[in-house]
Parts: C-alpha cells; structure tokens; sequence
C-alpha cells in the first residue's frame, strides 16, 4: 500500500500542476477524467486491500507459500 500512497501523490501533484499551469476553460476539463478515475482507483484499491486482510486472516499469502515450497524442498535434500 506504501506504493498506491506514493502513486497517488505523485498523481495528485501532476494534477493541482495542471489546474494551474493550463488557462481557465480547459482546465475545468481535467475535472472529468479525475472524476472518473478517483472512484474507480478507490474501488481497485480498496479490493486488493480486503484480499490482503483476507490473506493475513488466512494466515496464508503469496510470500508464505513460496517460503513454505522453499522449506519442504529444502527437507527432501536434508533428509539421508
């Protein structure tokens, strides 16, 4: 999640920049993809944060399995 804080800053930033950088009537047009965007990002976002919970409360997640792969493949070679 630190990475869609950083993204978001960093888009955030580029917009207030275009707001003031362009003249009156056409940056009242960067309203309408940012209007479309925030609540779809929002969506995405908050989905990939429930499936993190949701593996957490699992106890399982993509690193642990690997790790768990990772241990039993080590036993197989460790075992005379």
């Amino acid at each position: 999640m630190i990475r869609v804080s950083i993204f978001t800053w960093i888009a955030v930033s580029i917009f207030v920049a275009a707001l003031m950088l362009l003249p009156k009537p056409y940056n009242w047009l960067l309203w309408i993809p940012y209007g479309i965007a925030l609540p779809l990002a929002i969506i995405r976002w908050n989905r990939r944060q429930m499936e993190i919970r949701n593996e957490a409360r699992d106890g399982v997640s993509n690193c642990n399995r690997g790790l768990s792969f990772l241990l039993v493949v080590l036993r197989l070679f460790d075992s005379p």
